[in-house]
């Protein structure tokens, strides 16, 4: 299936640590960031009913209002799967 997640990191946020899960077992995934963008290695191949959970780890850096981005994309689809979390980051 090639299943590879994209995010968008806004300027107010540092990315501190990252995990991919399969159910309640982390996959080593390798991530790096470029561009203001962190992106994660492929996931080749996904089995009926796995569900996978990206978790990214941020430090605020300021505060403000962010949109942090999300895209999803497939090898099976060539139409990525995109959503989108406005935030409000607060003054500490």
């Amino acid at each position: 299936r090639k299943l590879v997640l994209e995010t968008t990191v806004p300027e107010q946020l540092k990315v501190t640590g990252v995990r991919v899960m399969s159910g309640t077992n982390e996959i080593r995934l390798h991530s790096h960031e470029e561009q203001g963008r962190l992106i994660f290695d492929a996931i080749e191949d996904l089995a009926a009913d796995d569900r996978i959970t990206w978790l990214i780890d941020v430090e605020a850096l300021s505060a403000g209002t962010i949109d942090f981005r999300v895209r999803l994309t497939s090898s099976l689809g060539s139409t990525p799967v995109t959503s989108s979390e406005p935030t409000v980051i607060a003054e500490p």
